[in-house]
């Protein structure tokens, strides 16, 4: 199905960047297109030996940051842009990209101007990431903040480190490292991620390669999630009946808090999520991530048929997830509107079993209207669902389809 799509605005205003950074949010894989973006299979030889972080290519990538004569001892604290465009090579077809990425000391990461993931302050820890591509014109930005030392007489260091393999439909692929071709400003402009004028940008500064300077060879990638995880199992729901085949248009609110058993304690989830048209995933009120942008033109692909992937950290305890589904009007007049929301959380704990909770009529649905940015609070909440509106999730009236995952 094909439907016009809501303005598209950015994510967050200027103001809104700088606090979205200090989210407690470990977004480790997102905006998936899961046919493309699982796991890759690893090479096993006896004599080389293959892991996550090998694979992830920032070995071969260098700290980069905004030029400063002491980058490496005592850096300026606040916030740098960093702007990286890529160009599909002629003849080729651009369709995903995997992204390994870190920072002294945090940062949020925006693919062709949608928010793709972020981290703690912590930049042992990279991310790794997957997103689909445009196909021949891509722009990766990146918001980084160094926070400065908590002793006066402590170095005070700040980079940047990437790897983005770019996989293209003849199966081929590119890696784009971080290094002096990436623009950086000082100045984060009114309109980024996607700014208008570069004229404030300028090459960025080396520091030097991965495995010297003050972050020596610390970095890590986190343990990977099994492509076991599916949505085999799970059912389409939405907030009223046979919205498989027509469901009225707007946003609404789901909501599925996952107490966890005695004597266990949650460490992380993977969520696997598609919603048909779009959605806002929040887990314990903090913004986690949307799917591509989705220009719904008829005959396109939309974006419910691929399923996107998020691990994020958990509470030890109780965690609430939301959902903000999003259901447009149908392409042409007349026309019926389905919707559905269909999941499934791997629920990791510290022992290191798991649970898996999937969509079912155990989810409560409930209007909702509108976002509250609340400083100080932790980051995005979505607007309360209403008490008296709240009503279990119902089965979707026709099935569209499992999305690919």
């Amino acid at each position: 199905m094909s439907f016009p799509h809501p303005t598209h605005e950015l994510p967050l205003t200027p103001a809104q960047f700088f606090l979205f950074l200090f989210f407690s949010l470990d977004v480790s894989s997102i905006l998936a297109r899961p046919s493309l973006g699982s796991e890759h299979a690893r090479s096993q030889h006896t004599v080389i030996k293959r892991d996550a972080f090998s694979d992830s290519g920032l070995a071969l990538a260098s700290w980069i940051w905004l030029t400063e004569p002491n980058l490496l001892t005592t850096a300026p604290v606040g916030a740098v842009a960093f702007i990286k465009t890529f160009h599909t090579p002629s003849g080729k077809t651009a369709a995903t990209a995997q992204i390994a990425m870190t920072a002294d000391n945090n940062f949020t990461l925006y693919v062709n101007g949608q928010p793709v993931g972020a981290s703690l302050d912590s930049w042992e820890d990279a991310q790794v990431f997957d997103a689909a591509l445009n196909a021949s014109v891509n722009i990766f930005s990146v918001l980084a903040v160094n926070d400065g030392s908590t002793a006066p007489s402590s170095a005070n260091p700040a980079g940047l480190l990437a790897a983005i393999h770019i996989k293209y439909t003849d199966g081929s692929n590119d890696t784009v490292l971080s290094d002096s071709t990436w623009l950086v400003s000082g100045t984060v402009p009114a309109d980024f991620p996607l700014p208008a004028d570069l004229s404030s940008f300028s090459p960025a500064e080396v520091a030097t390669k991965y495995g010297a300077g003050p972050w020596g060879t610390s970095v890590v990638i986190p343990s990977t999630v099994s492509d076991s995880l599916n949505l085999t199992g799970s059912t389409w729901i939405w907030s009223t009946s046979n919205a498989g085949a027509n469901a009225p248009v707007g946003n609404v609110g789901f909501r599925k808090t996952v107490a966890v058993p005695s004597g266990k304690t949650a460490s992380w989830a993977t969520v696997i999520l598609s919603v048909d048209n779009s959605f806002d995933l929040y887990v314990n009120g903090l913004y986690i991530g949307s799917p591509p942008f989705d220009n719904n033109a008829p005959g396109s692909v939309s974006s419910w048929e691929y399923a996107q992937r998020f691990n994020v950290t958990l509470n030890p305890s109780t965690n609430i997830f939301t959902v903000v589904g999003k259901n447009f009007p149908p392409q042409q007049t007349g026309g019926t509107s389905g919707a559905g929301l269909i999941a499934a959380l791997l629920i990791q704990y510290t022992d290191g079993s798991s649970d898996i909770v999937r969509t079912d009529a155990t989810w409560l649905t409930g209007p909702f209207t509108s976002f509250a940015f609340i400083p100080g609070s932790g980051g995005l909440h979505p607007g309360v669902l209403d008490p008296t509106g709240i009503l279990r999730g119902r089965r979707r009236g026709a099935k569209l389809g499992s999305p690919t995952h």
